[in-house]
């Protein structure tokens, strides 16, 4: 870069520099000539100045979120770069998510500050680096939040619930102060929509269905600490009902249908057993009083019911618990008691019968003492079966019954035991029956002759013509030669396979009649007379014309002939 710049003998000469877009080193020297005198004088340069261009200070590490507890002691920090010849912090602080418009903090000049967490709350900060070098702009990190709790999360994740094991039980959790959650089971069923989510849907499996019951636990966390918070499932099991396929039957058939039902009975997950607890001294367990202590059922080492804690006075108290089935538990003293002889218990299972029985005076040694282990066995239920609609069954209570609906009908059979049961439908296609007539063009003919019979038609139809004994035709239409009277009937069969049979038509069948001639006299004389009579018959007709049965005549040839008819 050469710059001219003329100044008067004496005076300082100042260059401005400008224009400089590239960092790096620049050397800069003045060269002094006089071209003013007119002597040939020597030009004098100056030592040379070095002038550094560096970027713009930028940051390449901004501040991250803090999440702490009262009294952390987490620090915000920024990594920045350039700028020269040295970098100037200064820290700000926000209530909104914004790197402007923030208050200074007084103090906080380094690249690090430790933000206050005396109290609870949620305070953005920010900062802004400058540099000392002229030219050079600020950089200012983005806003960071700083979130400060009073503690771990809290969490609730709401009561027990008893379901069915075809059905899911709902839940929702209720969390405070927490940044992350997470659903888990004790048990091997599947979370719906996922195990984050804050309400899902619990579908048992069919081991969590085979154990009763099953833990739902949220555990919740945060920069403070951990919570859980569990609910109990009670899983009852549901049957599984399986109606059977589909049928197709003709009008006026009967089906069977059977259905295939899993369990055929099922005992309660849970029942109550009685305790009857019993005083000697008659002045009952409650702790007031130095002698008295209390009892407790455990399961895995944990109480499940406390005993004897109403039990104010008297010398007897009764109290049900609600335990699980098929579960293991154990009865035992917790407390210190100074006069155990008069202490003592009954325990009655679900149906009443004695399963433990210590009168006062056979227990000794309280603290902590086993008295009994027991196991718990809850009555079967019983299964229901309901068919419906009724219409066409024999019976609605049983897995099998017999159908014999006159249209097509979609059953459903429903099972259940106890509280829990399913569901599954079968259909009874109902194809009506066809119309079996029979038209012939004559019911009555004469021996040797022949009619025709035809059978109402439709699509697909097929037939079968009977006379009695034999099969004579399969067509819709046959032609039948009787040698005498004779009773027909046509099977007529859908493309389905619906048959009906028709009514029987009789054919009738006239002999054919023998004609003769009796003469009062067969030979007479010219213009004299005779009388002719026909043989029995239904019609008659002379060669003469005549009608009658008889007639007279005065032949003048020896030939008369008659036709006798009987409609043959």
């Amino acid at each position: 870069m050469v710059q001219a710049v003329t100044s008067n003998n004496g005076a300082t000469s100042t260059l401005t520099i400008a224009g400089i877009t590239a960092d790096g080193s620049y050397d800069f020297r003045c060269v002094i000539s006089d071209a003013s005198s007119g002597l040939d004088c020597n030009d004098v340069t100056s030592q040379s100045v070095t002038l550094d261009v560096v970027p713009d200070q930028s940051i390449t590490a901004q501040p991250t979120p803090i999440t702490e507890c009262i009294g952390g002691t987490s620090s915000l920090s920024v990594l920045a770069i350039d700028g020269t010849p040295s970098l100037n912090y200064q820290w700000y602080s926000n209530s909104t998510n914004s790197n402007s418009a923030g208050t200074s903090i007084n103090g906080a000049t380094s690249s690090t500050y430790l933000p206050p967490s005396t109290s609870s709350g949620t305070t953005y900060y920010y900062v802004v680096i400058s540099a000392n070098g002229s030219g050079c702009s600020s950089a200012i990190s983005n806003a960071t939040a700083v979130e400060v709790l009073t503690g771990p999360p809290s969490v609730n994740v709401g009561q027990d619930q008893t379901i069915c094991s075809n059905d899911t039980a709902s839940l929702s959790v209720t969390a405070q102060n927490a940044q992350f959650g997470t659903w888990s089971t004790t048990g091997s069923g599947v979370f719906t929509p996922n195990v984050t989510n804050s309400s899902v849907d619990y579908l048992p499996s069919l081991a969590d269905a085979t154990a009763g019951s099953v833990y739902l636990k949220y555990t919740a966390t945060n920069g403070c600490g951990t919570t859980i918070d569990s609910t109990l499932v009670t899983v009852n099991q549901a049957t599984t009902t399986d109606a059977g396929a589909d049928v197709t039957i003709c009008e006026g058939q009967t089906t069977a249908l059977a259905a295939t039902i899993t369990p055929q009975s099922g005992a309660a997950s849970t029942c109550q057993y009685t305790f009857n607890l019993i005083d000697g001294a008659g002045d009952g367990w409650n702790t007031n009083y130095p002698e008295d202590g209390l009892m407790d059922v455990m399961l895995n080492g944990s109480s499940v019911a406390q005993l004897g804690a109403n039990f104010n006075n008297g010398s007897n108290y009764s109290q049900t618990v609600t335990l699980s089935n098929n579960t293991t538990y154990t009865l035992l003293f917790t407390s210190s008691i100074n006069y155990p002889g008069e202490k003592g218990i009954q325990v009655l299972d679900a149906s009443n019968t004695q399963v433990y029985n210590a009168n006062p005076g056979t227990i000794t040694n309280l603290v902590g003492q086993t008295l009994t282990t027991f196991t718990v066995t809850c009555p079967s239920t019983p299964l229901t079966i309901a068919w419906s609609p009724s219409t066409g069954l024999d019976a609605t209570n049983t897995a099998s019954v017999n159908a014999n609906p006159t249209t097509t009908t979609t059953y459903t059979v429903t099972s259940t035991i106890g509280s829990c049961s399913s569901s599954d439908q079968v259909t009874v296609s109902v194809n009506p029956l066809p119309t079996a007539t029979i038209t012939a063009s004559a019911s009555t003919i004469c021996a040797g002759s022949s009619t025709t019979l035809t059978a109402n038609g439709g699509s697909g139809y097929a037939y079968s013509w009977s006379n009695g004994s034999t099969v004579v035709g399969t067509s819709q239409s046959i032609s039948v030669s009787p040698s005498s009277t004779t009773n027909y009937t046509v099977t007529v069969t859908t493309a389905s396979g619906c048959s009906t049979t028709s009514s029987a038509t009789t054919i009738t069948v006239n002999p054919m009649p023998t004609a003769t001639i009796t003469a009062s006299a067969s030979t007479v004389c010219a213009g004299t007379s005779t009388t002719l009579t026909a043989s029995t018959g239904g019609s008659y007709l002379w060669s003469t014309g005549a009608t009658t049965a008889s007639i007279t005549v005065s032949p003048t040839s020896n030939m008369f002939s008659y036709k006798c008819s009987n409609h043959c």
